[in-house]
């Protein structure tokens, strides 16, 4: 049902030709996005918490 063993894709092999791919340029964002959430769950989720999380953005050069 699946391809051969393809070593770090082989989770993400799917029938056919279809390979997983992972995009190193995204890593910065969701690095950054996963933060941002950890800091909210740890927060009072408070109205003044949801709104530093919701204005939290990534910027910069990844």
């Amino acid at each position: 049902m699946f391809a051969k063993d393809d070593g770090p894709f082989r989770l993400h092999t799917w029938p056919g030709d279809h390979r997983g791919t992972f995009c190193v340029w995204e890593m910065g964002a969701v690095w950054h996005e996963a933060q941002a959430w950890s800091r909210y769950l740890a927060s009072e989720r408070d109205d003044e918490a949801r709104k530093a999380y919701v204005e939290d953005r990534f910027t910069g050069v990844v």
